[in-house]
């Protein structure tokens, strides 16, 4: 991973990388969870999220109210999270380094979260096929769980940029 080393204007590769991957992940996630926790109808529009409140099926209505609780989390703690490991980063600081290493960690856990709960609607017989997951569970494994292990070797190539 030697070129990810290599600087490119202020920064190297691998941290350019690390941050635009973390400005497109978070940064669309907070986007959509806001959406999300201020408009749930214009999300399901939107298709950023996947069960109305007044769905037929319970199953899905569940599923509506644990995603929006999730839709808050996201949003009010990506708020505060984002903007400093993006800044930090850049500044070649320690708190970049960690913070960015933490949401990585957080966006790839998210993304096995997120495909295994599908997985498990359909294996514990709440769902009788995977045919409604498939474009979410491709999203879920390109978005979070790839993205994030690019992001996460990206900034670790360069750990002596944040001179710790």
């Amino acid at each position: 991973m030697e070129f990810l080393t290599t600087q490119i204007g202020k920064l190297p590769l691998g941290i350019w990388l690390s941050v635009i991957i973390i400005g497109l992940i978070a940064g669309s996630n907070l986007i959509f969870q806001g959406i999300s926790v201020f408009n749930w109808r214009l999300a399901l529009k939107l298709r950023v999220q996947e069960h109305a409140p007044d769905d037929p099926d319970l199953v899905n209505r569940v599923h509506m109210v644990m995603e929006w609780g999730h839709a808050i989390a996201d949003f009010v703690s990506f708020i505060v999270i984002v903007p400093l490991s993006i800044f930090f980063t850049i500044q070649g600081n320690y708190w970049g380094f960690v913070l960015s290493t933490f949401l990585y960690l957080f966006f790839f856990y998210v993304g096995i979260l997120l495909i295994a709960q599908r997985f498990g609607l359909v294996k514990f017989g709440l769902k009788s096929s995977f045919k409604e997951y498939i474009r979410v569970i491709v999203i879920y494994c390109i978005v979070f769980v790839v993205l994030s292990i690019v992001g996460a070797i990206s900034l670790w190539s360069n750990t002596e940029y944040f001179a710790f």
